[in-house]
């Protein structure tokens, strides 16, 4: 089992953004652009869009650096957005997660987080904790 960490710990919160699934289709072709931005403690990292899908894989990490309990004040926020090279870009949902469970046990995982402010589409992500050896 893991063992809960120190909320004075310094060292690295990685957000893994999995996928996408069942997303809204934001184009014409029934598809949609999606890309995401990953916002935690003020910070705010964006993925890369992948073209005409409705489930993407991303598979991607985000790490913010800093002390835990500082990293996780306020809930990782997760947004979604079609990329639109002509207009503004369309949000497709967001989700809002509090990070206190990562004091559980390091980490924290959501399979099939549902998007709230969209009409359909969930999100595969995980967040882990990795302190630095002191």
């Amino acid at each position: 089992a893991l063992s809960a960490p120190d909320p004075s710990e310094h060292g690295e919160l990685e957000v893994h953004l999995i996928a996408g699934n069942e997303l809204e289709a934001k184009d014409g072709n029934g598809l949609s652009d999606p890309f995401a931005t990953v916002h935690v403690c003020g910070k705010k990292m964006r993925s890369k869009t992948i073209r005409k899908t409705l489930s993407p894989q991303w598979d991607e990490r985000f790490t913010f650096h800093g002390i835990l309990g500082e990293l996780i004040e306020e809930p990782l926020l997760i947004k979604l957005w079609d990329y639109d090279v002509a207009s503004l870009n369309d949000g497709m949902g967001e989700i809002e997660v509090p990070l206190d469970a990562v004091l559980e046990n390091g980490q924290i995982s959501l399979p099939h987080e549902p998007l709230y402010g969209a009409s359909s589409g969930t999100l595969s992500v995980r967040v882990a904790w990795f302190p630095y050896a002191g």
